[in-house]
């Protein structure tokens, strides 16, 4: 687990997300709570050591696509809008936010669409601080069931050499 201070924003543009305002994180890597690009960077440093550097908006939000594919009716779109693949529209969702999506494909009374994460063309800055490096305990390992509650008789325990044991052709051992 690593515990840092970090703050992500959109190159020459406003703060996305920031220790400042939510306090230190605290993540395990490989579990995809960063983004890789930002994951693979943090992995290199030390307690104490800081980075910054930019994040290219292709590397930040991934292969586009691995992003759901959905169907809108055409009537949906405005009338007269070309309905190309590539062309990229907004809508207003829930709650009045912008929602952005893709065509990908044009069919007849429908048109598959591939929804877009809101940052999905901006390149991004992030600076980031490692404040501690969290090394898990291994966890004890428990002591053995005693031969009663396994139903053994602990009289009749015997050692064996292993490499001694012998099959017969009975099948007893």
């Amino acid at each position: 687990m690593i515990r840092l201070e970090y703050e992500i924003k959109v190159k020459g543009g406003p703060v996305v997300e920031s220790s400042a305002e939510r306090g230190p994180l605290e993540f395990t890597l490989g579990q995809r709570r960063l983004l890789p690009a930002l994951e693979e960077r943090i992995a290199t440093l030390a307690v104490g050591e800081e980075a910054s550097g930019e994040i290219d908006a292709a590397d930040a939000f991934g292969n586009e696509a691995l992003l759901p594919v959905k169907e809108i009716a055409v009537g949906e779109f405005p009338e007269g809008a070309e309905l190309t693949p590539g062309s990229v529209f907004e809508a207003l969702g829930p709650d009045d936010q912008r929602v952005r999506f893709r065509i990908v494909e044009p069919l007849d009374a429908l048109v598959r669409v591939r929804f877009l994460h809101p940052l999905a063309d901006a390149d991004l800055e992030y600076r980031v601080k490692v404040l501690e490096i969290i090394v898990p305990r291994p966890r004890p390992i428990p002591p053995p069931l005693p031969a009663l509650a396994l139903g053994i008789d602990s009289a009749s325990i015997q050692i064996v050499d292993s490499k001694q044991i012998q099959i017969f052709d009975d099948g007893e051992t």
